[in-house]
């Protein structure tokens, strides 16, 4: 049987993920949505997607390719916003290839770079993005170990 939370997630014919965590005595949800472009003309993500209670979840987490062409326009990326909540702390947003030609607008609303660590409920979530310079990686990876291993010693 499909939990009720679930039951607009199982309908979605495109990469989509829910996780259950549980840790003592808290129950975490969090989903995963990749690709949710439409096919076809227009600058939407599938009706389906739109259609999801994304409130049910502890967390949000966008794999890119929101739509058809690269967000190419300001207005599209305030439709993601309006739709994910972008800047929500409990959305975590990573760029695709479809999604890199408006990357600072996207970063703006988001209010994070494209390339960042979060955490939520005790877990690290690292969010990459493979399509521009991988030198900032090193500097964020390499950040966040030297961190690390200063709170061992």
């Amino acid at each position: 049987m499909i939990p009720s939370y679930m039951k607009d997630v199982a309908r979605v014919g495109l990469l989509v993920l829910a996780v259950i965590s549980t840790a003592g005595a808290a129950t975490n949800r969090y989903l995963f949505v990749g690709h949710p472009r439409a096919a076809g003309p227009g600058q939407i993500v599938q009706r389906e997607v739109e259609r999801i209670d994304f409130s049910r979840y502890d967390a949000l987490l966008l794999g890119g390719d929101y739509t058809i062409s690269r967000t190419a326009s300001r207005d599209i990326v305030d439709y993601l916003d309006a739709l994910f909540a972008l800047s929500a702390p409990t959305t975590l947003a990573s760029l695709g290839n479809h999604d890199t030609s408006h990357r600072n607008y996207f970063t703006y609303v988001s209010g994070r770079p494209t390339y960042y660590a979060a955490r939520t409920n005790g877990i690290t979530f690292v969010v990459l993005d493979t399509t521009g310079d991988l030198s900032k990686l090193y500097h964020l990876w390499g950040e966040r170990l030297r961190l690390r291993m200063d709170r061992s010693s």
